[in-house]
């Protein structure tokens, strides 16, 4: 299995989590698809390829809903 380093991404996650609950509570489309890619990157954490899609919806949403 190959070494993910996820420590950035867990450090934007957690520093965004009463945001993340505050857009989920108003139904938020753009919040709800990057918690779709989170449950699928917990339920296959080794596995690359849902950790890029997290990361890219993650990424997305960050710089929109919290640099923008």
């Amino acid at each position: 299995m190959p070494n993910i380093n996820t420590k950035e991404l867990e450090m934007k996650w957690n520093k965004s989590i009463n945001k993340i609950h505050q857009l989920l509570e108003k139904k938020d489309i753009s919040t709800a698809n990057m918690i779709k890619f989170y449950k699928l990157y917990i339920n296959a954490p080794y596995n690359r390829t849902a950790l890029d899609l997290f990361e890219l919806a993650f990424n997305g949403w960050y710089k929109e809903k919290m640099e923008g």
